[in-house]
């Protein structure tokens, strides 16, 4: 199973000591916005 979290950069070392506690494994990604954007917005903007 998976879950997303969006979190500031302040609880990371929070987020990793519950998942340890809950023996959960977890990942850090940093997302750009931009990426999720249709084709013809990101055009617009370049």
């Amino acid at each position: 199973m998976g879950v997303v979290i969006e979190a500031e950069e302040q609880y990371k070392n929070m987020l990793l000591e519950i998942a340890q506690a809950i023996k959960a494994k977890i990942t850090f990604q940093e997302n750009d916005f931009c990426e999720e954007l249709p084709e013809h917005v990101k055009a617009g903007i370049l």
